[in-house]
């Protein structure tokens, strides 16, 4: 291809070649991001030790900064699902603003754009970075990659990539995308509700059948045995 037919931007896009990372640099960020996961640990485990203070001070900070570690891990995990089920919520309604601006007339790049400002969690820098790849010449399957761990963004790309090949119309591919979306997710929902269901029964059936052996089954059954004995 002759880089002169290039879009002006496309070509600076190529040619900017970012320059390689320090390892000294990569080195520091990562002991720096190893000192900000642990330091909360050891500090309460430094405070059991002072407050117990001796070997079963040792023991107990080392107990309390374990405890610490896991219940941060833990926090974390819940507010990274609690980020995903945002964007999976949020993803459907700005599939169907982009939809929109397409039936109008707006550009890819730029209805992804309108649809970021729709939205008011991580998703809206993921679109903007979205389109504005596609503003500097890459490649759709490129510029949508960043969606990537986005549950739906794998069908997100491969409707994109079918419309671009088929010649249908992108819109309706948004569209029919969220559709399907908003369905899972419902059924996700229901089926996590079902299974709080038994777990909220559960308890109560371990209580109740103890009692009903107790009350019920029992006194029969040592009826029974007097007859039989007399």
């Amino acid at each position: 291809m002759n880089p002169i037919s290039l879009k002006p931007r496309r070509r600076l896009n190529r040619l900017v070649v970012k320059p390689p990372e320090s390892p000294h640099r990569g080195t520091g960020r990562r002991l720096k991001s190893s000192i900000n996961r642990w330091w909360p640990s050891i500090v309460a485990g430094a405070v059991a030790m002072l407050f117990v203070g001796g070997v079963d001070g040792a023991v107990v900070a080392c107990l309390v900064g374990i405890s610490a570690r896991t219940a941060m891990n833990a926090a974390q995990r819940s507010a990274s699902r609690r980020r995903s089920d945002q964007r999976a919520m949020a993803l459907p309604f700005a599939l169907d603003v982009i939809a929109a601006c397409l039936v109008s007339g707006t550009p890819l790049p730029r209805a992804l754009k309108v649809a970021a400002m729709t939205t008011h969690n991580d998703l809206k820098p993921l679109l903007l970075q979205v389109g504005r790849a596609l503003e500097l010449g890459e490649t759709v399957p490129e510029a949508f990659s960043r969606l990537d761990g986005m549950p739906g963004a794998d069908r997100l790309t491969a409707s994109v990539a079918r419309s671009r090949e088929s010649g249908a119309a992108l819109a309706a591919g948004f569209t029919q995308l969220a559709e399907r979306l908003r369905i899972e997710r419902t059924d996700r929902v229901t089926a996590t509700a079902n299974r709080a269901g038994v777990w909220l029964a559960l308890p109560l059936c371990l209580c109740f059948l103890p009692a009903f052996m107790l009350a019920g089954l029992v006194p029969v059954v040592l009826s029974i045995l007097d007859l039989v004995i007399h």
